[in-house]
């Protein structure tokens, strides 16, 4: 795919030129080729021009103007300037952050003056080049939806690329100059972020998701959550985040409630993330070093909220479910706490397995409170129907009562796949609340709801439902440019901001990626998915995609997964395993398989070698 470089194509009187442009990957510059010189001037607008009154709101000066830019200080971080100088070739522009006006200028001044293009032009088809050869590759007979997760991958890479000095946050890197971006582009970590850089899994380029533990890494994130952890349990030892962060952890939005102090699910999503990176990379000096010591310091702080009952169970007296009772208004609910919240436990009982299963890769011993608490906590609280039926609910002695856009209290099914750890009885009341949620409608479903829910579908083993869900998504929550928007585009089928659906688009638009990132991921969900350790081919594919295929996949354990499937039938499944290890694989429509001219059942497991290929063929 040409990503390498954008094209403006201008005919007149026949004939025609073009101008490129050049987006560097390394390099902050964006270079304007222009070799017919129809660039015939440059006007410098900056940002002030429409948001004048939010920057004297929030004590900004006005910027300082240049021959080709301006500086734009900042009350409490560096000036930015930004440059657009003519070169022989067209333009250079740049934005570069320094500690002062003198110090932006400089570093502006010395990029433009220091790059040649052909150079970025090279930097740029090199690092493209790079990405796609990692992208797998998936042929969908839907143009739309094939557009849609090419598109999606090109756009991930643009956001999280990992040269930035930021991971990509609510909106990735596409702010509008006409207004302020929607809560501040801040990292909401209750849902989004975790969308977002979930995709760098099976989307194969996980280098991405590095940039994401670099700032939770730092020393003024530690420090944050640290600081959290010990003004809220009184421990010098927990990590501990608000649900809207800054590039420092500190809280974002001005609102702060229960959600903001007492959801510690970011957190645990947060470590389920870093263990998938250690999961498909295989990176033991990451899982040590980084991925062990900020899993421990989450389970530190669910290790002081537990307390023991009466009936040697351990519960969480106070706990939140993400989003459930925020705002009356919008969720119709009256409360926004209670005891043992479906999510919360689910959290830990997610974390301990992750502890666990890294001190056995390690060698160490695991923490005694670890298994004291896998044993002692439930894994969700539930609530009984109008039917006698025990369904799991949002905490204790709370159903989910109304339409939630947040589908938390189904995490056990995605993302943190925990069902095959319960029993039968426990089995029932996710079934018996995965009909309850269906009952209760779509109707104030978000743009990142939608897709999440099409996950947890496919996870419950549904063929033909999640592409329903994904093909209302995109008529509610897809613009004309394929992006992921906040607002429904229409009237009529869902409530989500209701009373905003109707204000003018040109100013009210609000794009999020998060959505676009869990669109891609759920697409791949329906093609193959790990549920339990067993590796599932095509497990949520629909009729309408009779013919499908995909190739180089990523699956836990460092595997890559191709198959082919041709008039509703699987017709070739191809496995290379990146690191030894030993996995387990179905197929839909196979009870039994062809493998090295052998017949096997289905599951099928198997030991392989590091880099060894094994090709599974219908009998």
């Amino acid at each position: 795919m040409g990503t390498a470089r954008g094209r403006i194509e201008i005919r007149l009187a026949g004939t025609s030129a073009r101008i490129e442009l050049v987006m560097g990957t390394s390099t902050d510059v964006l270079w304007l080729r222009d070799p017919a010189g129809l660039i015939a001037a440059v006007t410098c607008r900056p940002a002030w021009e429409w948001c004048e009154e939010e920057f004297v709101r929030r004590s900004f000066d006005p910027p300082e103007m240049l021959a080709e830019g301006w500086v734009q200080s900042c009350p409490e971080d560096p000036a930015l300037c930004v440059l657009a100088k003519q070169r022989d070739d067209g333009y250079g522009i740049t934005l570069c952050l320094g500690k002062d006006s003198a110090a932006s200028q400089g570093k502006a001044n010395a990029l433009l003056d220091g790059f040649a293009g052909d150079a970025l032009l090279t930097e740029c088809e090199r690092w493209w080049a790079t990405y796609w050869s990692q992208t797998p590759d998936v042929t969908i007979p839907d143009p739309f939806w094939s557009d849609f997760l090419v598109y999606a991958h090109y756009k991930w890479g643009c956001a999280t690329n990992p040269h930035a000095p930021n991971p990509c946050p609510l909106q990735g890197p596409w702010i509008e100059e006409y207004q302020f971006p929607s809560w501040g582009g801040n990292y909401t970590v209750n849902v989004n972020i975790q969308q977002i850089y979930t995709f760098a899994f099976c989307g194969s380029n996980t280098d991405h998701a590095l940039g994401l533990f670099d700032m939770l890494d730092s020393a003024p994130c530690r420090e944050t959550m640290r600081h959290n952890a010990k003004a809220l349990l009184g421990i010098d030892d927990g990590l501990l985040l608000s649900h809207s962060i800054n590039d420092e952890a500190g809280q974002c939005q001005l609102g702060f409630s229960p959600h903001s102090a007492l959801d510690q699910a970011v957190a645990a999503w947060l470590g389920h993330i870093y263990w998938l990176y250690f999961d498909y990379t295989g990176d033991q000096d990451f899982l040590c070093k980084r991925a062990l010591p900020f899993m421990r310091g989450v389970m530190r702080v669910y290790e002081e909220m537990l307390e023991e009952r009466g009936d040697g169970t351990l519960w969480l007296p106070v706990s939140v479910s993400p989003e459930y009772g925020v705002s009356t208004t919008m969720f119709e609910a009256p409360r926004q706490d209670g005891p043992n919240s479906s999510m919360q436990l689910t959290c830990i009982h997610m974390l301990v397995g992750h502890l666990l299963d890294a001190c056995q890769e390690l060698g160490i011993e695991p923490e005694p409170v670890w298994l004291d608490i896998r044993e002692r906590t439930p894994r969700f609280c539930t609530a009984e129907g109008p039917d006698g039926r025990r369904r799991i609910g949002i905490w204790e002695g709370q159903d989910l009562a109304v339409c939630h856009r947040h589908h938390s209290h189904l995490g056990s099914i995605y993302p943190f796949d925990l069902l095959h750890e319960m029993d039968e009885t426990e089995r029932e009341q996710i079934d018996n609340g995965f009909e309850h949620w269906l009952k209760m409608g779509m109707g104030v479903w978000s743009e990142w709801g939608y897709p999440w829910a099409a996950a947890i579908e496919a996870r419950m083993g549904l063929t033909e439902a999640p592409l329903v869900l994904l093909n209302i998504w995109r008529s509610l929550f897809i613009n004309e440019g394929m992006t992921t928007v906040y607002l429904p585009r229409f009237h009529g089928v869902s409530a989500h901001r209701y009373k905003d659906i109707s204000v003018p688009r040109e100013t009210n638009e609000i794009m999020q990626f998060e959505g676009t990132a869990a669109g891609a991921t759920a697409i791949l969900e329906m093609l193959v998915h790990t549920q339990g350790g067993v590796t599932k081919i095509f497990p949520a594919t629909p009729s309408v995609w009779a013919d499908v295929s995909f190739d180089r996949v990523p699956q836990p354990g460092g595997l890559l997964v191709s198959a082919t499937r041709e008039k509703l039938a699987t017709v070739r499944v191809g496995v290379l395993a990146r690191r030894a290890g030993t996995f387990t694989f179905t197929a839909a429509g196979w009870d039994e398989a062809t493998l090295q001219g052998k017949r096997v059942k289905l599951p099928v497991t198997l030991e392989l070698a590091a880099c060894e290929q094994v090709v599974l063929l219908p009998v």
